[in-house]
């Protein structure tokens, strides 16, 4: 079994997860405390995750402002509906399918 398969098991389907160690020689008081920590952390790196895309989103809002009100004169509630179009909404993701948001602010050229 793939690990991420297995991490992903760790949280949705606990009892594949211990048959998985206990297939593989581990006792089951063992597999279990095994897949509780594991899931865990997992649910600890889905949680760092998602406030760092928060983070990183309201970095970004603050550089759209900035050119924004620069360039264009927007404000408040008009920044935010432009945001919403530009940003992906976020998704809950498994530890296995983690992918960094990779968007690099630029402001518009004339």
């Amino acid at each position: 079994m793939e690990f991420s398969i297995f991490l992903e098991n760790c949280t949705s389907i606990p009892e594949s997860a211990v048959r998985e160690l206990l297939a593989r020689g581990l006792d089951e008081t063992s597999a279990d405390r095994v897949v509780k920590r594991f899931a865990l952390q997992a649910r600890r790196l889905n949680l760092d995750l998602k406030q760092r895309r928060e983070e990183e989103v309201l970095a970004l809002k603050h550089t759209l402002e900035n050119v924004f009100l620069e360039i264009e004169g927007f404000e408040g509630t008009e920044i935010d509906s432009i945001l919403d179009q530009f940003l992906p909404m976020a998704v809950a993701a498994s530890p296995a399918r983690v992918a960094p948001l990779s968007v690099s602010p630029e402001p518009p050229t004339r």
